[in-house]
């Protein structure tokens, strides 16, 4: 059987560089769509640092701790914890949090959601254009 010649797509676990260093011999060619990075404000980063004893930011750390305040408000505001009531609570609910402004349209999906494309090219990775 020969080699397969193919894009390998994969997912944003890859952001993690940990992955990225154990698998970097097989990677070539290889895309996945990652949220834009951005520098955390400093106050985050700092606590994030304390708590996981280390510097580097987990990939999406900060979208995900701007999930739980979200969903936090959205069960104070609708008095729900699960059910209709509480997802039709979290299509009005905005949050400006550590990722940025975060609100929702009427099927639920993000108003503003920042992506770049990302490949392994000659063993680095780059973004596409």
């Amino acid at each position: 059987i020969g080699a397969i010649n193919s894009t390998f797509l994969v997912t944003d676990a890859w952001s993690d560089p940990k992955l990225f260093n154990e698998t970097r011999e097989s990677a070539e060619g290889a895309e996945w769509l990652e949220v834009k990075s951005y520098a955390a404000p400093q106050n985050f980063q700092t606590k994030m640092a304390a708590k996981l004893g280390t510097d580097e930011i987990p990939a999406c750390g900060p979208q995900s701790y701007d999930i739980v305040y979200l969903l936090k408000k959205a069960i104070e505001n609708s008095g729900e914890t699960a059910g209709a009531g509480l997802k039709n609570e979290l299509y009005k609910t905005r949050l400006q949090g550590i990722s940025g402004d975060i609100e929702f349209d009427q099927n639920g999906d993000l108003k503003k959601a920042e992506y770049v494309i990302k490949t392994v090219r000659n063993g680095k990775v780059e973004e596409l254009e």
